[in-house]
């Protein structure tokens, strides 16, 4: 991901039925320099059933929250049986930017 921009995260657990999910958490973590966390849920989560995924928007003040290292992304969510499941951490870099902040 590059700071500044407004990238569509597309993510997907594996061996779970997206269409079997509630209460969607997906938490953004970076810890490198400062101990920095973003979380999407509710009407950020997009659920894509179709495609079994799960569909996040960040905005250009998402991305720009972050310093140029490693962000870590997970997802925790419950079924509509009361189960609770998470993904395996994911580490995505984050790209530098030379204009800074948000641009019209």
């Amino acid at each position: 991901m590059i700071r500044g921009t407004t990238p569509r995260l597309k993510l997907k657990l594996k061996n779970c039925d997206v269409s079997l999910l509630k209460n969607i958490y997906v938490t953004f973590k970076q810890s490198r320099y400062a101990n920095k966390t973003l979380e999407k849920t509710g009407n950020d989560v997009i659920i894509d059933k179709s495609n079994n995924i799960l569909i996040i928007n960040l905005s250009q003040d998402d991305t720009l929250y972050f310093d140029v290292a490693d962000v870590e992304i997970q997802i925790r969510a419950t079924t509509i049986n009361g189960a609770a499941v998470a993904s395996e951490i994911v580490r995505e870099p984050v790209k530098r930017i030379l204009k800074r902040g948000v641009i019209e």
